[in-house]
């Protein structure tokens, strides 16, 4: 077992009643997803799969780009250790997990897949997860494929707001849009592939210059 699997078998963060009132709130102001279309054209544009290793969606939603994934890699029907091998998905908020895994499921069951084995592949392929609080898994990723959330520092929930500030390093602070693009850079291995969907802010703003510097 290398150590990527060894971090994503971790569990994930335990739940109070507190942070799942904070997960909440991220969730409703974060939570906009990308069309099919979108998605299926900004993996076009990726090395992967032809690239090999594991592509990592860090805060999946409703799991709209590991569907894309999955259809460019066009997996063997109803082998759930190859696909969980190729692409994963980490998801903070249990409710878009549950409907990442269910959007994942539909699809690999369209494609020709038993419906237990397409569950299976879904349970394994998405996890409950916070990127940005829980183990990382450094070096592990080939390709970390994203739309992250934009939310800035202050409009956190105060407790889950010091934790944050705790994890994250102060130039990646200013939005959870900067904190995941630090954490991805952290994650993938040398030479490989990030691709995300972000507000232009980050290429222009005084506040990303360092996160700028540190990513390239």
């Amino acid at each position: 077992m290398n150590p990527l699997e060894i971090q994503m078998q971790q569990p994930a963060l335990a739940f109070g009643s507190q942070r799942d009132a904070d997960v909440e709130a991220i969730h409703l102001a974060t939570a906009i997803y990308t069309v099919a279309a979108e998605c299926d054209a900004l993996v076009a544009d990726l090395a992967w799969p032809a690239s090999g290793g594991l592509l990592l969606d860090p805060g999946a939603g409703n799991g709209a780009l590991l569907v894309a994934a999955i259809r460019r890699l066009n997996p063997a029907p109803n082998d759930v250790a190859a696909l969980a091998a190729r692409v994963r998905g980490y998801e903070f908020h249990p409710g878009a997990a549950d409907s990442a895994r269910r959007h994942i499921a539909t699809h690999l069951q369209v494609i020709g897949w038993r419906s237990d084995s397409a569950r299976a592949a879904a349970a394994r392929v998405v996890e409950t997860r916070d990127f940005l609080l829980g183990p990382l898994p450094v070096g592990g990723v080939d390709t970390a494929l994203a739309n992250p959330p934009f939310l800035r520092f202050a409009g956190l929930p105060a407790s889950y707001r010091a934790e944050f500030e705790a994890a994250v390093p102060a130039h990646a602070r200013a939005d959870l849009m900067y904190a995941y693009l630090e954490r991805m850079a952290q994650a993938v291995r040398a030479g490989g592939e990030i691709a995300a969907i972000l507000s232009d802010r980050v290429l222009f703003n005084e506040g990303a210059s360092a996160l700028r510097a540190r990513i390239g």
